[in-house]
């Protein structure tokens, strides 16, 4: 049996990461924060059936990934089943909340949830049996119906891994303990310990010799683990075993406030792990996992803990991992310094995209940020005063390690235990990526003036792909930046983390406090999933300031339950955003009232949770919120209003007006989100600047963007030629495509077509963008980028690419929890 924990960050300053433990074929993950799925395949974790999560805190940078992952889990067949989440008080009422919603409710029907200290719990029901209830008000009665009616089989039941002790899980390979603390009226797990089963001792092959039991019997006995000899006797194999060897255990230690550490000590399971207090023959902790920050981890009142954990004797004292980014080890040995620098010069897939295209074209691809290693030595140097070879003084150094991606640390077999590279991974082998050199100096380049002076907005495309990030693509989110404000079309998981691979930390922070709003299109998560996180980053930025900037976020109506559920369980938007419905800005939407609201709490089953009067606050505040909006975009020079589109129920195109100083000329960029081609859209986008639409398809799969509400890139260039757009950008691409849709090349410069046709090919060809995530530029740029990336559509070699879903599956995600809304818009 093998053993072995991984600690994964998705950027460089995350300071919460994802601890992954596998035993055998069996996974449990501590922790999700935002953009892990996306570089899961990058740690070679996959085939996750059933894992089960386990939650420190409920608080954003712990949990926020777990949307997006679980319906990635959900869509993919069965891997969802038997999946069960774990966490601290609160955790139950939240996920039962979210489960009655159209935000990744659906998918969160497999899924149980326990709530260690409580003991409250919910099932999960087997993905086989769940029924999709066309009447949402029925669903709570449906749902006790469905759970009477399936077999045994079918529920998901966690308190079958929970004993006597409400606070212990245990399966049939570990036991893993939750260390409550309690700050303020936030309960969090502070200590999660995990005690796997005692390694058995092996069979002495000398004690069988001296029995006389050799050959076929040998065998026999190894194999049923008993043996029938000639005479009668029976005898077993686990007498001849040597002694079984003490539990190699694990803590996960995870402390905020250095006030955790005296609730820790006065826990009788931690107690029991003290060296004075352990039986070395049962149990030796082996690893300890620290995520506090180094001014927690120097505290006497932390060292005296770990003095009470760690044995004197240095050969059976513990190593520790330590993973926040302000720690920092120097590489000391020849070998220490080629592993650092293996895995900080590694890239992943996408970075080594950009640097290809980077490096053929500075000027329309620029340098990414984290690929900057002056930056990267900087750093190094401001954290050597936090090294961690002397944060504790008794333990050696080299049991003292910084957390690594692509690492892994194995507890089991013995003979392999310690911090060593994944295995059949070489972090020098990077993909590659070709394009034709000798073609590249024969781009032509024109010019464009647009048709406002001295007004030239900055776009720069975050997230290009669709339904869930992909290792070229993150999905949808477009920062627009104008004279100083900046705002932001969609903001999909992993928003915030592509912000600091463009941009670094100073730059980001910069992004992030002149942030004037977050407009999201739709319901659909691969377009908003990021925003919770990029709010959450951007307090912490204002966190010292007496006064926050709030930011304006406006959404469709149907996702305020959403909204309401995540602020009174994780964090309290309204502490640094105004809230605004999509509805309320638009004057294409003259139905927006309270009742209108309460009818989307009514929808979701939430009216038993809230009152009349939240949703008429809720109301009221929103509606002021959109006078305030309004008077924002006067002071920015700018307008920027939702328009319904047709897509899903609620959804929305954005028209974006830049003005210049005498407010009569305007630069004019609008963004499709998702959509079929759409009257509206095409009349409101005349005469734009850009028009950035989605082309989820080619031109091949017609059916299934009629089918899914999504359009083809042929679709896309004729709703740009009937609004005369000077500039058409693609984006929003199918996971089918790894990195440019297909075209028949043959075909489309053919001399048989007719004018039609001609008139697709000049502008497809001539005034058309591909979009790549990080493609940046001045608007007046973009009007360049179209040979270059029409070049690259033609010319980069093309390979199969895993993804983790299809498009398919994700819009049948999404038709399922749209049904009662398209039933109504039939009425």
């Amino acid at each position: 049996m093998s053993i072995s924990l991984q600690t994964i960050k998705t950027s460089v300053n995350q300071e919460i990461p994802t601890i992954y433990l596998q035993i055998e074929t069996k996974k449990y993950l501590f922790n999700i924060p935002d953009a892990f799925q996306r570089f899961r395949p990058d740690h070679k974790i996959n085939n996750l059936r059933g894992p089960k999560f386990f939650f420190s805190r409920l608080q954003p940078q712990y949990i926020n990934g777990l949307f997006g992952f679980s319906q990635t889990l959900f869509s993919n067949e069965n891997l969802s089943n038997g999946s069960q989440i774990f966490g601290p008080p609160n955790i139950k009422q939240f996920l039962q909340e979210l489960k009655q919603s159209i935000i990744v409710g659906y998918c969160l029907q497999p899924y149980s949830v326990y709530e260690f200290g409580t003991g409250k719990y919910f099932n999960g029901i087997n993905k086989e049996q769940i029924q999709f209830m066309q009447n949402k008000e029925e669903q709570k009665e449906e749902s006790k119906k469905q759970e009477i009616q399936a077999s045994e089989k079918d529920i998901n039941n966690p308190t079958k891994n929970i004993g006597d002790n409400t606070n212990i899980y245990k399966d049939e390979h570990i036991q893993i303990i939750a260390c409550m603390t309690q700050n303020g009226k936030q309960s969090a797990i502070s200590c999660f310990i995990g005690v796997p089963n005692k390694i058995p001792g092996k069979v002495d092959a000398s004690k069988l010799d001296a029995k006389g039991i050799k050959g076929k019997e040998r065998g026999i006995l190894l194999q049923k683990g008993e043996l029938i000899l000639s005479d009668g006797t029976k005898i077993l194999a686990d007498d001849f075993k040597d002694e079984d060897q003490a539990s190699p255990c694990f803590l996960i230690l995870d402390i905020q406030d250095i006030s955790e550490i005296d609730q820790l000590e006065k826990n009788d399971q931690i107690q029991n792990f003290y060296s004075q207090n352990i039986d070395f023959k049962e149990r030796q902790i082996q690893l300890i996992i620290h995520l506090a920050k180094p001014e927690i981890v120097k505290n006497e009142k932390y060292q005296s803990f770990m003095r009470k954990l760690v044995p004197e004797k240095k050969e059976i004292q513990p190593r520790h991992i330590f993973t926040s980014s302000q720690f920092y080890k120097t590489p000391k040995s020849e070998k220490q310094i080629n592993e650092y620098n293996e895995v900080h010069n590694r890239k992943q897939a996408h970075m080594c995209l950009l640097q290809t295209f980077n490096q053929n074209f500075p000027n329309v691809f620029e340098k990414l940020d984290i690929l900057n290693t002056n930056n990267d030595n900087k750093q190094q140097q401001q954290k050597e005063e936090q090294n961690i070879d002397n944060v504790l003084e008794f333990t050696d150094e080299d049991k003292l390690i910084k957390a690594w991606n692509y690492y892994q640390f194995i507890l089991k077999p013995l003979n392999k235990i310690g911090y060593q590279q994944l295995q059949n991974y070489d972090l020098k082998e990077e993909p590659q990526f070709v394009l034709p050199q000798e073609e590249i100096k024969t781009l032509q380049q024109t010019s464009y003036k647009s048709q406002a002076e001295n007004i030239d907005p900055f776009v720069t495309f975050l997230g290009t792909g669709s339904m869930c990030p992909s290792r070229l693509r993150n999905v949808s989110g477009i920062l627009i930046e104008n004279q100083g404000d900046y705002f932001l079309f969609d903001c999909g998981e992993g928003t915030y983390c592509q912000l600091i691979e463009k941009y670094g930390q100073e730059k980001t922070n910069q992004i992030l406090k002149n942030l004037k709003s977050i407009i999201i299109t739709h319901s659909h998560s691969d377009h908003h999933l990021g925003f919770l996180h990029l709010l959450h980053m951007r307090k912490i930025i204002f966190q010292d300031s007496d006064q926050v900037q709030k930011v304006f976020v406006t959404l469709p109506a149907c996702m305020g339950v959403w909204y309401k559920i995540y602020s009174q369980n994780i964090e309290n938007l309204d502490d640094f955003c105004h809230l605004v419905f999509n509805q309320q800005l638009n004057e294409y939407d003259d139905n927006f009232t309270f009742e209108y609201l309460k009818e989307q709490f009514k929808d979701q089953n939430q009216l038993d949770l809230v009152s009349d009067d939240y949703i008429k606050n809720m109301y009221e505040q929103t509606q002021k919120n959109s006078h305030l909006y309004l008077d924002m975009m006067q002071q920015c020079n700018s307008h920027l209003y939702p328009i319904p589109v047709e897509h899903c129920p609620q959804a929305y195109g954005i028209i974006s007006k830049f003005y210049d100083k005498s407010n009569e000329k305007y630069v004019k960029i609008t963004y499709s989100g998702d959509t079929r081609p759409c009257e509206t859209f095409i009349k409101e986008s005349q005469d734009a600047d850009i028009m950035i639409h989605e082309g989820t398809f080619n031109d091949e799969l017609q059916k299934n963007a009629e089918s899914h509400g999504h359009s083809t890139i042929r679709e896309a260039v004729t709703s740009a030629i009937k609004a005369n757009a000077k500039q058409l950008i693609i984006t929003h691409f199918s996971q089918r495509y790894s990195k440019i849709p297909k075209f028949d090349f043959e075909e489309l410069n053919s001399e048989n077509i007719d004018e039609s046709q001609k008139q697709y090919l000049n502008y497809l060809k001539l005034k058309t963008v591909f979009a790549f995530d990080q493609l940046s530029g001045k608007v007046s740029q973009f009007w360049d980028y179209g040979a270059t990336t029409w070049f690259i559509a033609k010319n980069l070699n093309i390979d199969k690419e895993e993804t983790e879903e299809t498009e398919q599956e994700d819009d049948k995600k999404n038709k399922k929890g749209d049904k009662k809304q398209q039933k109504k818009q039939k009425k």
